[in-house]
């Protein structure tokens, strides 16, 4: 597979004029990012967006089974279904936010991610209903992963800095949101259960910070 994925871009791809006649490395701008405070908080969105995703991931099984008394076969279609969606959400928010705007796009979907959480954890519901809060949960988790990791990292920052701040931004995302986030979603399971942990994930952070990243493109300023 990464043969192929390698062949296809090396077949399609061309390197901008400014990033070909480029020949030297400068370190000092690019560690600069690390002081821009869009892309810090476009790297702590990130982190909860992908604490979210891996604390569902971790923990979503052991409470559906263990907490709820679902089989085994009866959460994996739960977790199918969060997938599935997730899949739509991924193509269909990035698209809305084109038109809409990234901030009310990423807002909206950050709370709606959180509530139907809230509502997946503390009600005792029958499971084509949790099917269903698990299907808008994915839909809209997965939807702002996009958005937040990669469109708008690419869009506030200048053309020659895109990569290093794309680097930079998935970097602590990921050490924080898959490596740290399931260490402390482990030790509140722990002491609290596993419901608790699941409502470690941070969407209503997202959505917070979101009021404080500058619009982004075109689209956006024109909605914002």
């Amino acid at each position: 597979v990464t043969a192929v994925v390698c062949l296809a871009l090396f077949a399609v791809m061309r390197e901008p004029t400014a990033h070909a006649n480029r020949r030297k490395v400068d370190w000092r701008t690019a560690a600069g990012l690390l002081r821009d405070p869009s892309v810090l908080l476009l790297t702590m969105m990130g982190c909860a967006t992908l604490a979210w995703l891996q604390l569902c991931v971790g923990y979503n099984v052991l409470f559906l089974t263990r907490m709820r008394g679902f089989s085994l076969i009866e959460a994996g279609t739960v977790m199918s279904i969060w997938g599935f969606a997730g899949t739509a959400g991924q193509i269909t928010l990035p698209l809305l936010s084109d038109y809409l705007g990234r901030r009310p796009v990423i807002m909206l979907a950050a709370l709606l991610c959180a509530v139907s959480l809230a509502i997946y954890l503390v009600g005792g519901w029958d499971l084509n209903t949790m099917r269903l809060l698990a299907a808008a949960n994915g839909f809209f988790g997965f939807g702002l992963s996009p958005i937040v990791i990669a469109t708008c990292v690419s869009e506030a920052v200048p053309d020659g800095l895109r990569g290093s701040a794309l680097g930079m931004t998935n970097f602590f995302a990921v050490i924080v949101g898959t490596a740290v986030m399931p260490v402390v979603g482990g030790i509140v399971a722990d002491h609290f259960g596993l419901a608790a942990a699941l409502a470690v994930i941070t969407g209503f952070t997202a959505a917070a910070l979101a009021r404080l990243v500058p619009p982004t493109s075109s689209r956006c300023q024109k909605a914002s």
